[in-house]
């Protein structure tokens, strides 16, 4: 209950706050004759904080009833860690058990150098480390359809890195090992590949193969450019020195897709970015320099 009651306080101040500066905006503008606003006749930067992540804008005038913004905005990167499971998908397991039973020199090899020669004995699970990050760059521009009013309706694209997750992970040690021993053994043109194996952490039935040093790398990939839409109260140029300006709004991601070097496309395959619209809420500290 206390919580619900400061965040209720929060967003009363907030609300007083624009509310405040919004009838100075008005008072200031009512001096002012509407012809000095010109293309970029004033200057402002603002710092920003929402669901995007942390950055800064500039912002100028188009025209009395048009601004023009543009900025970078960047989540830090967080980064968790998780297991997966090998899967042996597609007989793997089957091939190398009979592998070493067919080719008696490999048996020996692996057993002298204390390697697996079953499948039984290789690790199910590898740990996988999965960084996410989001930054942008972005051009937006502002349309007030009141001269005397604070509120916006804002368009534009926010542009960036395609990957949006990037998970790593390696094979067993010894599995690896294993799989150089047996390739020893085998022509060029039947080089035994590593396991294919399943991620069960953040994706589901995700099939990735692994290099021949037994890397895994996959990433989550949205669209470079994303277009963004949302309303809004402040100005992107106070008409004081200092102005606020909160925006609510919606990303563009596109549809996510998976992207690999090793990455085997498979109909199962299900994404945990379902979503391709992510929310925007934003709030920013503006300055206006002239």
């Amino acid at each position: 209950m206390k919580q619900l009651t400061r965040l209720i306080g929060v967003f009363l101040s907030i609300s007083l706050s624009f509310n405040l500066l919004q009838a100075q905006d008005i008072d200031v503008m009512t001096k002012e004759k509407m012809d000095k606003v010109k293309f970029m006749s004033h200057l402002s930067v603002s710092i920003e904080a929402g669901t995007t992540g942390f950055g800064f804008e500039v912002a100028t005038t188009l025209h009395p009833n048009f601004m023009l913004r543009a900025g970078f905005v960047m989540l830090p990167f967080l980064e968790e860690s998780g297991d997966a499971y090998i899967n042996f998908y597609g007989g793997g397991d089957k091939l190398f058990n009979d592998i070493v039973r067919q080719i008696p020199q490999i048996k020996t090899a692996l057993e002298n150098r204390k390697l697996p020669t079953s499948s039984r004995k290789i690790a199910e699970k590898i740990p996988m480390t999965d960084k996410f990050k989001l930054y942008n760059g972005k051009i937006l521009i502002d349309y007030y359809p009141f001269l005397r009013d604070r509120f916006h309706i804002t368009a534009g694209i926010y542009f960036g890195s395609r990957n949006i997750i990037t998970s790593k992970g390696q094979l067993p040690s010894e599995y690896v090992a294993a799989v150089h021993v047996i390739n020893q053994y085998l022509p060029e043109n039947t080089q035994f590949m590593p396991a294919v194996w399943r991620g069960d952490f953040l994706i589901n039935d995700c099939l990735v193969e692994a290099s021949q040093s037994g890397k895994v790398k996959y990433s989550r990939q949205i669209t470079p450019i994303r277009p963004y839409i949302g309303i809004g109260f402040g100005r992107a140029v106070p008409h004081k020195r200092i102005g606020c300006q909160f925006d609510l709004g919606a990303l563009f991601l596109g549809k996510p897709k998976m992207a690999s070097k090793y990455y085997i496309e498979d109909p199962r395959v299900t994404n945990f970015l379902d979503w391709s619209i992510f929310p925007v809420v934003s709030l920013r500290l503006v300055g206006k320099i002239f």
